[in-house]
């Protein structure tokens, strides 16, 4: 009987999502792999009824859990990967002064790296990770989800071990694939007020990170039915 297990990828931006999304679509084909970026791509996720998504076995993208439990409930292993907030802002500028089309190109450029950061964090451009866990910002009930192992969270640094465990969770064959980001590291100034000041904005992403990094993951398979 062929095994059918189904996931959800709650992909945070700057968190090796994209990554995630090339290995599935390799380890199950391209077909079986539904993910939503982009802004009307996330909207067309809510208008989608449930039983369009039956046929695949990984649906996610930029939606929070929330959103994806009330579509698809206990019927998916819900997943994602978290990353130290210093680094995630770095590679979220990066992408933002370098890349032509982004909307915010012109604030980073005519901003410094901490007026810059001030401005997405006050004006919500950049929300942190823990959004994408609970919408509330509230890391009570984040941690709660994660003990209770309704999401399995992993640190970006431990993403190969973590694609290894999803194929084998998946029932496919493991392949090697390499960090899909190759951009050049970003030359900053006042590395250490910007560190400070990313602590400052971001210190419940801090606190969700450690934790998680300090504590073994459990073995991957879905959280009991509620």
């Amino acid at each position: 009987m062929e095994d059918r297990r189904q996931i959800a990828h709650i992909h945070i931006p700057k968190c090796g999502g994209t990554t995630i999304t090339s290995y599935l679509r390799r380890i199950l084909g391209p077909d079986q792999v539904a993910h939503f970026g982009r802004r009307e791509e996330t909207a067309e996720f809510t208008r989608t009824p449930r039983q369009d998504f039956d046929r695949r076995r990984s649906v996610g993208g930029h939606i929070p859990y929330p959103q994806l439990f009330s579509k698809f409930g206990d019927s998916r292993l819900y997943f994602t990967t978290i990353r130290d907030p210093f680094d995630l802002f770095v590679s979220f500028y990066q992408d933002v002064s370098t890349r032509e089309s982004h909307p915010l190109k012109n604030d980073a450029m005519r901003m410094s790296h901490l007026e810059f950061l001030d401005h997405v964090s006050s004006a919500n451009l950049l929300p942190p990770q823990i959004y994408y866990f609970t919408q509330n910002n509230a890391l009570d009930e984040a941690l709660q989800l994660v003990s209770a192992w309704a999401i399995h969270v992993e640190i970006l640094p431990r993403l190969n071990g973590f694609l290894n465990e999803l194929a084998a969770y998946l029932g496919a064959r493991h392949r090697a694939l390499p960090h899909a980001n190759q951009s050049k590291k970003l030359d900053l100034k006042d590395e250490d007020l910007l560190r400070a000041a990313v602590k400052r904005h971001y210190a419940i992403d801090y606190a969700l990170y450690d934790l998680v990094g300090s504590t073994p993951r459990r073995t991957l398979e879905r959280a009991p039915p509620r």
